[in-house]
């Protein structure tokens, strides 16, 4: 997994000692191999000997923690790490570099990207970064990459929580009571993906929240009015599953949101969109609209309208199409 450098008879020494701190664990011998992989001095290897030797008194559990969390931080390109973190929030077993490619854009995590084409080529290049660091791996076809458990597990619980300030619930969890307000309004991420939730607050007061994504396992859950008046900042909103006769007024609020995502609801009057004139990516996928509003080609920094599958869409104004950026 290391390849050539560990037939280096010094390095090979070390490298077999660190391998046998993975303690056996296929998911582990695989990480830590690829995070050293250009590697080739000595001191690269001992110093990483000496990270693993400080988890030998922790438990297992802990210990499969520890080493891909140390992983994770072998991960020098300041793109790699945000990107990966994406991945993990989502907490979906299948990861589509559709979605990553809306929420990248949105948040403006690619440097030096003018276009939807160059913006997709860097996401295919660091996604393939990630798989050669086998932090992520291959899906099942080539639509789609998928994320180990435990590697999920350790980006949630031990980073996206605890350093990043990024709130997110395991993958079709279920929530009691409705989220509190005072202890998720200080995070720039949440992500409630796929779960079962009773209520939404009135409002949440999330002055630095820059994505918000649920998908609803109830399509009945209700988004109020005032839901949005304090996510000014907000630049990617996702929302799955969800029946909504209208708009609530308080989306004219998001002046920053580059990315909205309607995907697999259930859309009555959707006016509201043209309000939405710094929007870049919008989404409706799957979702069941018949006409989307009039004026919508007023978003003129719009780069990438997703109609496609089962949309029920009959009728596109004039210029709409021709009027994207990209």
């Amino acid at each position: 997994m290391a390849w050539d450098v560990v037939k280096d008879p010094t390095i090979r020494a070390v490298a077999t000692q660190i391998a046998q701190k993975c303690g056996g664990l296929l998911v582990l011998v695989v990480t830590v191999a690829s995070a050293l992989r250009n590697r080739s001095t000595l001191h690269a290897w001992k110093y990483a000997l000496r990270c693993l030797k400080r988890f030998d008194k922790e438990r297992l559990t802990e210990k499969v923690h520890s080493t891909l969390e140390w992983s994770y931080y072998q991960l020098h390109d300041e793109e790699l790490k945000p990107l990966f973190l994406l991945c993990g929030i989502t907490r979906r077993n299948y990861i589509f570099p559709g979605d990553l490619l809306k929420y990248t854009m949105g948040l403006g995590l690619f440097k030096n990207v003018n276009t939807l084409e160059e913006a997709r080529n860097a996401l295919h290049s660091l996604v393939e970064k990630l798989k050669d660091s086998c932090m992520l791996l291959d899906g099942f076809d080539n639509t789609c990459v998928r994320m180990h458990d435990l590697v999920r597990d350790v980006i949630v619980i031990s980073i996206a929580f605890r350093d990043q300030r990024i709130l997110s619930i395991a993958y079709g969890d279920e929530l009691k009571e409705r989220p509190n307000i005072d202890f998720i309004k200080n995070y720039p991420l949440i992500s409630f993906p796929s779960c079962n939730i009773p209520t939404l607050p009135e409002a949440l007061e999330c002055g630095e929240l820059k994505m918000f994504f649920l998908w609803s396992n109830d399509d009945s859950l209700e988004i109020l009015y005032k839901f949005f008046e304090q996510m000014k900042n907000l630049e990617v909103l996702d929302l799955n599953n969800l029946c909504i006769p209208s708009l609530p007024p308080s989306l004219q609020f998001l002046t920053n949101l580059q990315t909205l995502c309607l995907d697999l609801c259930m859309l009555g009057d959707i006016a509201l969109l043209v309000q939405l004139r710094n929007l870049e990516i919008l989404s409706l996928l799957e979702s069941q609209v018949k006409q989307q509003p009039e004026g919508i080609g007023q978003l003129s920094r719009l780069r990438l309208l997703n109609l496609s599958s089962f949309s029920e869409i009959e009728v596109i104004s004039p210029n709409v199409i021709s009027s994207l950026k990209d």
